[in-house]
């Protein structure tokens, strides 16, 4: 063995796999190395409001001083 294949070959070789299709109901620790099998969507978002994924200011360096104040000119609330 050894050597390099083709890219073509390569599709060639996973367009002729197949994968078991059962439908199994495992724990979560027994899914580990699995592959699902259809999409899983959330019913609702969660949380189920508007929110903020970061918080903290922004600040160009270059406008940065020594003592030098800034206005805050925005908020996003989490």
């Amino acid at each position: 063995m050894g050597g390099l294949v083709s890219v073509a070959r390569v599709d060639e070789v996973l367009a002729g796999l197949t994968l078991p299709r059962a439908v199994e109901t495992v724990s979560l620790e027994a899914a580990v190395g699995r592959v699902l099998m259809q999409a899983i969507v959330a019913d609702r978002d969660l949380p189920p409001f508007d929110r903020v994924m970061m918080d903290g200011y922004a600040i160009r360096h270059a406008d940065l001083q020594s003592g030098q104040r800034f206005t805050v000119r925005g908020e996003a609330l989490a």
